[in-house]
C-alpha cells in the first residue's frame, strides 16, 4: 500500500515512535523511584516529598541514559532502512527486543529495592565479583521472588504498562522513491544514533561521561540511591568490581612529613615476657550494634535487644561505645579484621596480596608456634572468602564441605550456627596449645529464617533478621556452655565483633555513624583487667591485629591501618570508604573527604540524626583533614607498590 505522505515525514514517525517508547521507559523508571522510596522510606528520613520531587528531576539523565543503553538493539532495529520493518515478523521481533530491554530494566531496579536495606547503595557489577562461583545465588533470587511478592506484582503489572502503550513503527513497504525513501531513512538513522550517543553519554558532549559519582551534585550522600538507578550502576561498572580504583596519591611530597602524621607501621611496646594465650576470633554476620540491648537498652526498635547472650559477654568484657566497620561487605571485613588492613580497593591487584606478602594474625603468630584455623559455614566458593582466607596464611580452613552431617544445611548458605559453633568446638578440643582460630556465622543472612524447632521461640522484630540475630546470639551461648569447661578455655583470649552493620530498624541508626558501628568485644575468662566501657577512644575493625599481638606483648612490628588499643595513644580513629567519599571519625567527628576537599563534617555524638553539616566552622576539621590525607596516601601508594608488611 502506497503512501501520501512526503518521503521526509515518512521517515520521521520511526524515530517518533522510538522516541516515544524510550519516553515511556523513562516514565516507568520514575514510578520505579518511587517503589524504591515508599519501600526503603527509613534509610531516607530526612527526604520528604518536596525534596523527592526535586530528586526526581535530577534523575531524568541518568533514567535515559540507562533506558537508551538497554534499548540499543530495538533502536537499531526500527531504524534500520528497509521497508520490511513493518512486516509482522520484523516488527514482533523488534518488539522483543525492546521489552528484553524493558523487563532487564525492571528486574534489576526492582531487585535493588529489596536489596538496598543490606548495602544502602545501587548493585554494581561488584555483586557478580562477590558472587561468581556461588551455587547460592539461584536459591536466594528464586525464595526472594515469593518472599518480596508485592514487588513481583509490580514487574508484572509494569510489564504490561509496557506491552500495551508500546507504539510499533510502521512504514511503507512499497515507497513511492526508493532513492528518496533510503536516503531519508538513512538519514533518520544517523540522527537516532547521534542522539543515542548524546544520551548514552548522560545528555553531554564534552568531558567524560555522566558517572555514578556525578549522582552526588544533585543531592546529599545519603541520597544518591534516589537519583541514580540500577541499570545506570551495572552498566557503568561493567569491567569494574566498583571498589575504589587503585592509583597512587601525593597529598604529601615529603616521607617525612607523611609519617608524622601516620604510619601503618605498629611497634610492640617492650614488655617483660610474652604471653602464650589462645587466640579465638569470633565474626558475626551482619551482627549491627542497634541489635544489642547492652548499647541500646530504651531503643524501641530492638525491643531491648535481640542478643541477650552478647549483652553478658559486654558487660564482662572490654569493649567500646564507638566501635566501628571498615567496610559494608562480609568479604571486606577478613583483611581487616585478620590483617588490618581494609579493602577499600581489591586487593587482588596488588602482588603483595596475590603472593602472600601480606602478615597477618596467623602469619605473626606461627612464629611463636601458634597453629592456625578458620570455619565458615558456608561452601569455599562463597564470596572469595576461602581465597582470602588462604591467601593471609592461615594452616586449615573448614567449610559447608567439610561438615560430616550436610542434612544441617540450610537450604541456602550454609551449615545452620548452631551445629557449626558445635563443629568449632569440636575441633578446638583437639588442638595443641597455644593456637589461634576464627569463626565467621552464616545464618543470620537472607532469607531469614531459623531451623523448624525454633520457629516462634526468638523474639520477632520489625525486621525480618532479628529473630535470626537472636537464634545466632542462643547458638554461641550454647558454644560457650560447651567449652566453659574445656582445659584451653582459661588460657583464651576472645574477639567478638561483627564483619558489617544489616538492616537498621531505628532512624537514629541510618545515618554515616549507625551505618558502620557494630560491636567490638575483648573478653578473657582469667583476666579480670579485661573489663569495662571503654566511652573515649574510636576502635574499628584493623585494631584487632595489633591489639591482639599488644594484648600477647608480641615484640614483632606489625603493619596496620589501626593501632594497640591496650596501647596509651592521644588520638584513636575509624576510616572508612562510602562511596564515593572517605570517612574518619575522630573525638566524635566524622569527616567525609570526596579525595579533593572535604564535603561532610558533623558532630555524631550529639546530632543524633547527622543533619547539621559543619563543614568549614570546626578547628578540628584541619588536623582530621591532613589525617585523612595521610591515611588514603599510605593506603593507596603501599597497596600500589606492593609494601604491606612492617618491613
Amino acid at each position: 500500500m502506497k503512501n501520501n505522505k512526503t518521503p521526509f515525514a515518512e521517515a520521521l514517525q520511526p524515530l517518533g515512535s522510538v522516541m516515544l517508547n524510550l519516553c515511556t521507559l523513562a516514565v516507568v523508571y520514575q514510578v520505579l523511584r518511587i517503589v524504591f522510596y515508599l519501600c526503603n522510606r527509613s534509610f531516607f528520613a530526612g527526604t520528604d516529598w518536596s525534596g523527592m520531587s526535586l530528586l526526581c528531576l535530577h534523575s531524568i539523565r541518568f533514567d535515559l541514559t540507562a533506558v537508551t543503553y538497554l534499548a540499543l538493539p530495538y533502536i537499531l532495529l526500527a531504524l534500520l532502512p528497509f521497508p520490511f520493518r513493518s512486516k509482522r515478523w520484523y516488527s514482533a521481533v523488534t518488539r522483543g527486543f525492546y521489552l528484553l530491554g524493558a523487563a532487564l530494566g525492571l528486574f534489576a531496579n526492582l531487585c535493588d529495592t529489596a536489596y538496598f536495606p543490606f548495602t544502602l547503595h545501587r548493585t554494581t557489577t561488584r555483586f557478580f565479583h562477590e558472587f561468581s562461583g556461588d551455587g547460592h545465588v539461584d536459591n536466594v533470587i528464586l525464595q526472594s521472588l515469593f518472599s518480596y511478592w508485592y514487588l513481583t506484582l509490580c514487574f508484572v503489572i509494569l510489564m504490561l504498562a509496557v506491552y500495551f502503550l508500546y507504539r510499533p513503527v510502521k512504514t511503507s513497504e512499497q515507497p513511492a522513491s526508493k532513492s528518496a525513501y533510503y536516503l531519508t531513512h538513512s538519514l533518520m538513522l544517523l540522527v537516532g544514533i547521534v542522539l543515542s550517543l548524546f544520551t548514552i553519554r548522560g545528555l553531554r558532549w564534552t568531558g567524560y561521561p555522566l558517572g555514578i559519582h556525578d549522582a552526588v551534585r544533585y543531592c546529599e550522600i545519603n541520597e544518591q540511591a534516589l537519583v541514580l538507578n540500577t541499570p545506570f550502576t551495572l552498566l557503568r561498572t561493567i569491567g569494574h568490581d566498583n571498589r575504589k580504583t587503585l592509583e597512587r596519591v601525593e597529598y604529601y611530597s615529603d616521607e617525612a612529613a607523611l609519617e608524622a602524621v601516620f604510619t601503618p607501621v605498629q611497634h610492640a611496646p617492650s614488655a617483660d615476657s610474652v604471653r602464650t594465650d589462645n587466640v579465638v576470633i569470633l565474626l558475626l554476620e551482619s551482627f549491627s550494634k542497634e541489635f544489642t540491648g547492652f548499647f541500646n537498652p530504651k531503643n524501641k526498635a530492638n525491643q531491648g535487644g535481640y542478643t541477650p547472650f552478647l549483652d553478658s559477654l559486654l558487660s564482662v568484657g572490654y569493649t567500646f561505645r564507638y566501635s566501628f566497620a571498615d567496610g559494608k561487605k562480609s568479604v571486606e571485613s577478613i583483611p581487616a579484621v585478620l590483617a588490618g588492613i581494609p579493602m577499600i580497593v581489591n586487593l587482588n591487584e596488588s602482588r603483595a596480596y596475590a603472593d602472600g606478602g601480606i602478615e597477618s594474625i596467623a602469619t605473626h603468630l606461627e612464629k611463636r608456634g601458634y597453629r592456625s584455623s578458620f570455619f565458615h559455614n558456608s561452601s569455599r566458593s562463597t564470596l572469595g572468602i576461602f581465597h582470602y582466607v588462604m591467601q593471609l596464611g592461615f594452616d586449615q580452613y573448614f567449610a559447608l564441605e567439610d561438615y560430616p552431617d550436610q542434612s544441617k544445611f540450610d537450604g541456602t548458605w550454609g551449615i545452620w550456627d548452631e551445629e557449626f559453633f558445635e563443629y568449632f568446638a569440636q575441633h578446638l578440643d583437639t588442638l595443641r596449645q597455644p593456637f589461634v582460630s576464627g569463626i565467621f556465622t552464616t545464618s543470620s543472612h537472607h532469607p531469614f529464617v531459623v531451623p523448624e524447632k525454633y520457629r516462634g521461640v526468638y523474639p520477632e522484630g520489625p525486621r525480618p533478621m532479628h529473630h535470626c540475630i537472636a537464634y545466632t546470639d542462643d547458638s554461641m551461648r550454647k558454644f560457650f556452655h560447651r567449652v566453659q569447661h574445656a582445659p584451653w578455655f582459661k588460657n583464651t583470649l576472645f574477639v567478638i565483633l561483627a564483619d558489617h552493620t544489616s538492616e537498621l530498624a531505628e532512624a537514629s541508626s541510618i545515618n554515616a555513624r549507625g551505618l558502620f558501628e557494630i560491636p567490638i568485644l575483648f573478653y578473657h575468662p582469667s583476666d579480670p583487667n579485661l573489663h569495662g566501657v571503654d566511652s573515649t577512644h574510636v576502635v574499628q575493625q584493623t585494631d584487632i591485629l595489633p591489639s591482639i599481638l599488644g594484648y600477647l606483648n608480641d615484640p614483632t612490628p606489625c603493619l596496620a591501618f589501626g593501632g594497640n588499643i591496650f596501647a596509651p595513644r592521644e588520638k584513636t580513629f575509624a576510616f572508612n570508604y562510602f562511596d564515593p567519599v572517605w570517612q574518619l571519625y575522630q573525638d566524635g567527628w566524622l569527616l567525609q573527604f570526596d579525595g579533593e576537599r572535604t564535603v561532610g563534617f558533623y558532630d555524631y555524638v550529639h546530632d543524633t540524626y547527622m543533619k547539621q553539616n559543619l563543614v568549614d566552622t570546626r578547628p578540628e576539621q584541619a588536623d582530621m583533614e591532613r589525617l585523612i590525607k595521610a591515611l588514603i596516601q599510605q593506603y593507596m601508594n603501599r597497596v600500589s607498590d606492593n609494601r604491606l608488611t612492617a618491613e
